[in-house]
């Protein structure tokens, strides 16, 4: 299911969010870098609920939420980008990679994203 998947990701996405806050700011890494790496993941967590609303009312979401989500995916499989240097500076970091990518691909994507509207 589709929603459900997209749920599952807004979940992980939220507590990477808590624990790379937590985790980043005893290992002492810059309030700067932390504020970052928090604020590209709130952009995911509003773009992922656009894309449910949109999947619950059979809508196409609006382009720019798929690029958001499209980018931070291919952030979590580029070990140059900022975003996986970051989780890879948190004690679960793979796990969240692994769980998020895992729901992206249950989704069926890009399939679920061009629902006719």
């Amino acid at each position: 299911n589709t929603i459900a998947e997209i749920k599952n990701i807004m979940t992980e996405t939220e507590m990477l969010r808590e624990d790379i806050e937590r985790e980043l700011k005893i290992k002492q890494v810059a309030i700067e870098e932390i504020e970052f790496i928090k604020s590209d993941i709130q952009i995911i967590e509003q773009a992922l609920k656009e894309i449910k609303f949109a999947c619950e009312y059979e809508q196409k979401p609006a382009d720019k939420f798929k690029v958001r989500l499209d980018r931070f995916i291919s952030d979590l499989l580029n070990d140059k980008s900022d975003f996986y240097k970051a989780l890879n500076m948190i004690r679960r970091g793979e796990n969240y990679r692994l769980n998020i990518i895992n729901s992206y691909k249950k989704i069926g994507h890009p399939s679920y994203l061009l629902k006719s509207s």
